[in-house]
């Protein structure tokens, strides 16, 4: 199931998942909130949201420029001494685990207890489902089969959907002095707004309007919905004692996408060519491993394809092994939720195939994939793919 939001939109497409009674994961292609503040010549920054199923019902949801930033700003609501970054090290968990198994974690450890687990889920499906409602351009594909564990709630579609169409309705009413939730507030006229407000708001306002927090973020840290947010400043908009910043449409931090990306390209960056391997095979991840480090190219390893969706988007790796028989979401499932994302359209996804059929050789064309290696893999075959890609001379010294 995939298509295009432009003929499809998204109630529709959430309301017939539930109907069907589905269980799996659903990406959603859009161009986020920049699309507003485009300016000419500029390319639009991406936005991949997944939202996972579970017979019929939302369990979960995150988008691909999610880290941990959205749910440290939950946990300084529940408990402000909560230190995301320093958890992890101290419990030598890598910085970049999934979003969800850290819920898990975190509850499993007693740091939070089963009802915040399931309220902060519960908002981060909301905020997407929020996002995504109102709209009309992008595209979406759905993967089936795909069960998220361990299972910690699931939210009713209809129920869901309505509130937050109502709430939508409301958003209307602040537009234009709201555009959307990421606008930044900074005060400009601070007597009149401490004049009007009790201490303890005017003093919340103070400390978060430093032109960087944006609304969604002052919801968390209020744990409020952000309509509620918004009612609240909006009287101090119109009387102009506060101001909304809007975001850079490209932020210069992050690496412009070029509009079309050469295959062997890569060649240029000053950095090592840096390979994303996704298998759960000890030791064909030791070969690799040893392989790679011989000619100094990067290389993370997954071995959990709904951890390398999540991953992949944070390092951005020049090139990907997928090995097809994966658990919960295949390899080829995964290939093609890669490919409905702009920064992966063109780089090599090179899969990783059992079976000796012809049926397989189509399959990896079929769901994107550029070039496929039979197991057991080969390391060579594997090295002269990427010297082939990235234009090095990995075998030189065999040649003379």
């Amino acid at each position: 199931m995939e298509g295009n939001l432009a003929k499809v939109d998204f109630r529709s497409i959430l309301e017939s998942l539930n109907f069907t009674q589905q269980t799996g994961i659903l990406g959603v292609e859009t161009f986020g909130y920049e699309y507003y503040f485009q300016k000419k010549g500029e390319s639009l920054l991406e936005e991949i949201s997944f939202i996972f199923f579970v017979e019929g019902k939302i369990a979960y949801a995150f988008k691909n420029n999610d880290n941990l930033q959205r749910l440290q700003n939950y946990l300084n609501h529940h408990n402000p001494m909560i230190n995301l970054p320093e958890i992890l090290t101290k419990e030598k968990k890598h910085q970049d685990l999934f979003e969800y198994w850290l819920l898990c974690f975190l509850k499993e450890k007693g740091i939070l207890n089963g009802d915040q687990v399931e309220k902060i889920i519960t908002n981060f499906i909301e905020e997407i489902i929020f996002d995504l409602l109102p709209i009309k351009q992008g595209y979406f594909i759905f993967e089936k089969n795909f069960l998220i564990k361990p299972l910690i709630t699931c939210k009713e579609v209809f129920p869901l959907v309505s509130k937050i169409m109502k709430q939508l309705q409301v958003w209307k009413q602040f537009y234009p002095s709201i555009i959307h939730p990421y606008q930044c507030p900074v005060i400009t006229d601070e007597v009149n707004l401490r004049a009007a407000l009790s201490t303890n708001a005017y003093d919340f306002l103070y400390r978060w309007s430093d032109g960087k927090t944006n609304l969604r973020q002052l919801s968390r840290y209020l744990d409020r919905d952000l309509i509620t947010i918004a009612k609240a400043i909006f009287p101090c908009l119109e009387r102009g004692w506060v101001h909304l910043l809007n975001p850079e449409t490209i932020n210069s931090s992050q690496e412009k996408v070029p509009s079309q990306v050469s295959r062997f390209s890569f060649q240029s960056t000053t950095l090592p060519p840096h390979l994303f391997c996704i298998t759960n095979e000890t030791q064909m991840i030791i070969e690799i491993e040893t392989a790679l480090k011989q000619i100094g190219y990067q290389l993370t390893i997954s071995r959990d394809t709904i951890e390398a969706l999540s991953l992949a988007f944070k390092i951005k790796p020049q090139a990907i092994v997928i090995e097809s028989k994966m658990a919960n979401l295949d390899g080829y499932g995964m290939c093609k939720m890669l490919r409905q994302a702009k920064i992966f359209r063109e780089i090599p996804i090179i899969m990783l195939i059992e079976d000796d059929f012809f049926e397989e050789e189509i399959k990896t064309k079929i769901y994107g994939a550029t070039h496929y290696l039979r197991k057991p893999l080969q390391i060579k075959e594997l090295l002269r793919l990427l010297e082939k890609y990235f234009e090095t001379s990995i075998f030189a010294n065999d040649k003379q």
